[in-house]
């Protein structure tokens, strides 16, 4: 089965798709690792040009990285109700006391980081039992997106 699919948001995604169904996009494994690789190293040179030039720190230019990740499910539903013409209200949010956000409030960062650790584990089993060392390789990128995912519980304390 081939799948083909271009949006870097959707890494995640095409690494979940090869694992559980071995649904193989039409770029080559050893392209779309180095696609992928890129992917990250880019991201944290982009992010350390802008970021690390203003505070000289690296702490600010992870938690940049990883407040992309976490806010990615916000943009996509701005960015598909601005596609479908669909207006959505304004909610004025509170400056002085902040609380914690419900888990109902982040439950799409939670299944995707149930979904991508699952995947993760999966894919060593995957390699056991095929020998093919692409599921290692797209299980590391599942971690490294887990990651990213878990400091939500960093930010929403």
């Amino acid at each position: 089965m081939v799948f083909c699919w271009y949006r870097e948001h959707d890494y995640a995604l095409i690494s979940l798709l090869f694992i559980f169904f071995h649904i193989v996009s039409i770029i080559t494994p050893k392209i779309y690792i180095f696609i992928l690789g890129f992917y990250i190293i880019f991201e944290f040179f982009a992010f350390s040009i802008t970021v690390y030039s203003i505070n000289k720190s690296i702490i600010l230019v992870l938690r940049n990285i990883s407040l992309t990740f976490i806010i990615s499910p916000v943009l996509v539903k701005s960015a598909f109700y601005a596609l479908i013409g669909k207006r959505t209200s304004f909610k004025v949010t509170l400056k002085g006391d902040s609380t914690k956000i419900p888990l109902r409030g982040i439950w799409q960062n939670i299944l995707m980081m149930f979904l991508t650790s699952s995947g993760a584990f999966y894919s060593v089993y995957r390699y056991i039992y095929t020998g093919i060392i692409q599921y290692i390789f797209n299980g590391i990128f599942l971690i490294y997106f887990t990651i990213l995912g878990l400091t939500i519980f960093y930010y929403n304390r």
